[in-house]
């Protein structure tokens, strides 16, 4: 009984240092502070801890606090350092593309691949992967290529993903700056108008950058569209959780809660620069890629995985914007100019985003176009491949009406 209460007091020891890391990150975004202040908390309540021992126990004349306090805090530490804080030996899974180009950005370089038309006749199809931090598997790389036939098809892995840098800020990934670097490849492209193709949180991206520069823009494809991009709000996130199975959710969320998981999650709300210095892209990214193969099967409409796993998936590029929503997006002074591009929305009926956010685009630009496709979720190019194709070749060979 005496070492089970023991060790309860170690394991509160132990969440304490935890927690006292978490805090001090926030406060003065330092981690050798962080620890020495954590640490020093740990040996303040160890040493209460052990008079309160002392003070109830029957033969206290041979009890020495501070011995006991050394125990309760070397272990507490072990454990802390072994369950939450010691870095875990992964190595990322990315390998160099020699099929990309490397476009100098702010920071980093973007790795850009480009699938050549067998007919030049149109301007070039820029496409922009989803997550945040989630590249093009290989299947849906496939799928765009089947748009090659009058026109150039650019995919690049954003900044933070796939063969693209890393930053070596990681506060800097934003909503703001994937903006920015797609204007950067719609410049690089050299032509004075592309149309544009985004999926997911890429069609969010995609829509601040019409709204912005409606003039560079010939068409706009918004494929699983998330929550309109307002200036002012932060973006919401979708629910994928919500599609997968009880067996699946209980799977998912068991990886989720891993403590190491759980420690760094808390320091990128504290602060991600400071998280990266406890955990490294390399590892994080692994850790990324396993919990995103647990929640795989909600993208897809009958809500089983599929084998072709996407490379390079990014977590500081994906969990920065979301714990560290911006305010950048559309201004209501933009809406405008983003309804005089001639829009295709894409949704598929098992989609988990929900129908109102598609309504939202819908709202400010009454124009656009609405294909619902039976029988697919979110991954709309692995789970009708073929006619979402088709659809979208349709709609970018349809001329202009204006």
């Amino acid at each position: 009984m005496r070492f089970v209460r023991f060790a309860m007091l170690c394991g509160l020891l132990c969440l304490l240092q935890v927690a006292s890391v978490v805090v001090l990150v926030a406060s003065f975004h330092q981690p050798w502070t962080a620890l020495a202040g954590a640490w020093s908390v740990s040996c303040a309540a160890a040493i209460l801890i052990a008079k309160w021992r002392v003070s109830r126990a029957r033969d206290s004349a041979r009890r020495r606090p501070l011995v006991d306090a050394a125990r309760l805090v070397a272990i507490s530490t072990a454990v802390s350092l072994g369950l939450f804080m010691w870095p875990g030996v992964s190595t990322s899974d990315v390998r160099p593309d020699h099929r990309a180009t490397r476009l100098r950005v702010a920071g980093g370089e973007l790795a850009v691949r480009t699938i050549r038309a067998t007919a030049q006749k149109r301007p070039p199809l820029v496409a922009l992967h989803g997550g945040p931090g989630v590249p093009f598997t290989e299947a849906e790389e496939r799928a765009l290529s089947g748009l090659a036939d009058d026109r150039d098809i650019v995919i690049y892995d954003q900044i933070g993903v796939g063969d693209s840098s890393r930053l070596s800020e990681p506060h800097e990934y934003s909503l703001r700056r994937a903006v920015d670097d797609l204007g950067a490849v719609v410049a690089a492209t050299g032509m004075p108008k592309v149309s544009i193709l985004g999926y997911s949180w890429g069609a969010q991206v995609a829509t601040v950058y019409a709204a912005e520069h409606p003039d560079r823009v010939a068409e706009l494809v918004l494929m699983s569209p998330g929550f309109f991009p307002w200036q002012g709000r932060p973006l919401r996130p979708g629910l994928p959780q919500s599609r997968l199975t009880p067996p699946q959710k209980a799977y998912a969320y068991g990886l989720a809660v891993k403590p190491r998981n759980l420690f760094v999650y808390a320091l990128v709300g504290a602060d991600p620069d400071v998280a990266r210095w406890f955990a490294s892209d390399a590892e994080m990214d692994a850790r990324f890629a396993e919990l995103f193969a647990a929640s795989e099967p909600a993208v897809f409409c009958d809500r089983r995985g599929r084998s072709a796993k996407p490379s390079g998936l990014g977590f500081y590029a994906s969990q920065v914007p979301q714990q560290h929503p911006g305010l950048d997006g559309v201004t209501r002074a933009e809406v405008p100019g983003l309804g005089s591009v001639r829009t295709l929305i894409l949704r598929g009926s098992c989609d988990y985003i929900p129908m109102s956010a598609v309504n939202d685009y819908r709202d400010v630009m009454p124009g656009s176009r609405l294909v619902d496709v039976r029988d697919a979720g979110h991954a709309l190019l692995e789970d009708a491949g073929p006619e979402v194709v088709a659809t979208v070749r349709a709609f970018l060979q349809t001329p202009s009406q204006k």
